[in-house]
């Protein structure tokens, strides 16, 4: 849904720039939704009302989401990534609890880029707290928060607004200084291949943008490419570092991740021989589940 026309007949994409601009130079049949409160955000992309087929004008609620208190082992979690945050990184925060919870422990950082898929309510909080690169070309292609957060973006003027050709360009994105990509996953093997989409047989996801921002960030010159996820499910019955993914896919290849976190520590992979890698991320996981992984590892060997 798009902002109401200013003067110059064009509306503002506002909170979601991520398709929109993209898909409407090639519908056979356009539509604009212009809806009075979405929110004129001067860097987002605009589309004209003359060149739509059907205008159709409402005054509804945006898309709005309250954030969960994060529990104490998220915020263990979150805490340790974001210590991982060198000063002056470009930040990319995923989807989920962990990622969320980890943009308020970088309040204390300072000169930090956004170059992300998505921002929520804590980006105002690091900006007022004088994280943020006064000058930094800070983007991000969908906002998601409450109406309060949409109308302190507007206000602000600080991220661009951009399509996913530009918000998820891993060539791009690679050339940013410490571009340090952070997202959570279902469970990560021992070799470090990375499940974002599968529960067992069932597919409960699709693999997002981890994939290119994860690329992204071990090409970059002092990036890091962070899973962060709960050492267990099920209340502890279940790891979820597991020996070998049983998944039909893999979300993120060994390739792309070099740094684990879980609330038992990091595991640093990068550089590391399988054996060690593997020896990591035991010494990550829950205790309860170590012995049994040390068996698997050695009949996998």
């Amino acid at each position: 849904m798009l902002r109401s026309a200013g003067a110059d007949g064009r509306c503002s994409l506002g909170i979601s720039a991520d398709f929109a601009s993209l898909v409407w130079p090639r519908a056979a049949f356009r539509i604009l939704v212009v809806n009075a409160r979405m929110p004129a955000i001067a860097r987002a992309p605009h589309l004209a009302l003359a060149d739509a087929d059907l205008v159709v004008e409402i005054d509804a609620p945006l898309v709005a989401e309250s954030e969960p208190a994060p529990d104490a082992v998220t915020q263990t979690i979150a805490a340790s990534v974001a210590a991982l945050v060198p000063n002056g990184a470009a930040v990319q925060c995923g989807i989920g609890g962990i990622p969320g919870a980890t943009w308020h422990f970088l309040s204390g950082h300072r000169d930090l880029v956004i170059a992300s898929g998505m921002v929520t309510p804590p980006l105002r909080s690091l900006a007022e707290a004088g994280a943020l690169r006064d000058s930094g070309r800070h983007r991000a292609g969908i906002a998601l928060g409450d109406p309060a957060f949409y109308a302190w973006l507007a206000e602000a003027g600080m991220v661009e607004m951009v399509p996913v050709t530009q918000s998820h360009d891993s060539a791009a994105l690679a050339r940013l200084d410490a571009f340090t990509a952070i997202n959570s996953a279902l469970e990560v093997d021992l070799f470090g291949q990375v499940n974002l989409e599968w529960r067992g047989r069932a597919a409960v996801s699709g693999v997002g943008g981890a994939p290119d921002f994860a690329r992204a960030a071990v090409q970059s010159p002092g990036g890091r490419a962070i899973t962060a996820l709960r050492a267990t499910a099920g209340k502890g019955a279940i790891s979820r570092i597991v020996p070998r993914l049983d998944a039909p896919t893999v979300s993120i290849p060994r390739s792309d991740v070099d740094t684990i976190v879980t609330e038992y520590g990091i595991a640093e992979l990068r550089g590391r021989s399988a054996g060690e890698r593997a020896a990591a991320l035991i010494a990550v996981a829950a205790p309860a589940h170590r012995d049994a992984l040390e068996r698997a590892w050695h009949e996998l060997r």
